[in-house]
């Protein structure tokens, strides 16, 4: 005769033992789940900041486009697997030119071309960076699945600076076009538009103190006291407008402040060699100290020298291209750019 407390126990063995599988199974979505969401955000921070540094390094090599030695495919490469192995250690990446809409120039990977497409006809915008990332699995290794992966990619690209939020540095010259790499000289003048070689002081607040040029020329500078002093005919001032934009007008500030001070902050800029963003021009009305210059656009100059002594005062240096801060806008002609770039996301 069964014993039915035997049978019993054997039925709650095996439901016991269900119920164990299926804690199991739970546990390893609760924690595997959650190491993939780890692994899967990981691989996306890697690819945000390859593609940033990516898209930054193709400025910078473009910039030596007709020099020697010229841009090089490795530096654009190595910068991205720099910041993706910083971001995300262990994981492998893909790297690929993009043109203005994001998409691929070729399916040939950065480092395998031979040239960066810096040319303007069919140059590279930007890069797109596909990141591959793993992480040991824990409770679904019992079921075969030895790691968590996850794959994640992200594009980023360059554009020409349409407003800049600090480090403007107070002088500006006409929006002509700018050889680059080439040494120049500007000649101070009250009014820059003289000819495309001068240049003139600005105000960003309408003050003309010397102390008030010297805070300006000293690190980050003072562009956040800009304020809109409004458009011709009636410059009507904004005092809340903050934002140093193509379109906008600046304060001229005359003379050529040739001032202790003034010196100090030029010569630290000589010595350090610090790019200068600065805004150029399209137009200028009135002169002296009623003097205003509309914004075009922005680029970036290397003080070499300076000569305030004699009667051709003038600052000497390079125009370079560079990336900074702010928002880049569309639409401007690559053989019309002025060299001062941004980079962004664009997915």
């Amino acid at each position: 005769m069964l014993n039915p407390m035997r049978n019993e126990k054997g039925q709650a063995i095996v439901i016991l033992t269900f119920a164990m599988i299926v804690l199991l199974l739970f546990a390893a979505l609760a924690i595997d789940g959650g190491n993939l969401f780890v692994v899967k955000r990981q691989t996306q921070n890697a690819s945000d900041a390859g593609a940033l540094a990516g898209a930054r390094q193709l400025v910078l090599e473009c910039a030596k486009l007709g020099m020697n030695p010229g841009p090089n495919e490795a530096n654009i490469r190595n910068q991205v697997l720099r910041m993706v192995s910083a971001n995300n250690p262990g994981a492998t990446a893909k790297v690929y030119y993009v043109d203005a809409n994001g998409q691929r120039l070729s399916q040939n990977e950065v480092g395998t071309l031979g040239v960066v497409p810096c040319s303007c006809g069919n140059r590279a915008m930007g890069v797109e960076v596909v990141v591959h990332g793993s992480a040991p699995a824990f409770i679904a290794g019992l079921i075969g699945r030895n790691k968590m992966e996850a794959e994640s990619a992200a594009k980023a690209r360059f554009g020409t600076v349409a407003q800049v939020t600090t480090g403007l540095y107070p002088f500006t010259r006409r929006n002509v076009p700018l050889t680059f790499n080439e040494q120049v000289t500007l000649r101070v003048l009250d009014d820059a538009d003289e000819l495309p070689g001068n240049f003139g002081w600005l105000s960003w607040d309408g003050s003309n103190d010397t102390p008030d040029l010297v805070a300006a020329l000293t690190t980050p500078g003072t562009s956040y006291k800009y304020y809109n002093p409004g458009q011709p005919p009636n410059w009507v001032a904004d005092t809340n407008d903050h934002l140093i934009t193509a379109g906008k007008w600046m304060q001229g500030k005359p003379g050529n402040k040739n001032a202790d001070g003034v010196r100090d902050q030029l010569n630290k800029f000589i010595s350090t060699q610090t790019p200068l963003i600065i805004p150029l021009y399209d137009t200028v009305m009135g002169s002296g100290s009623d003097t205003n210059y509309r914004v075009a656009s922005f680029a970036a100059f290397v003080l070499r020298s300076y000569d305030f002594t004699g009667k051709n005062k003038s600052m000497t240096g390079t125009f370079i291209k560079w990336v900074t801060n702010g928002d880049w806008g569309q639409g401007i002609p690559c053989n019309e750019e002025a060299g001062a770039y941004s980079v962004k996301l664009i997915q």
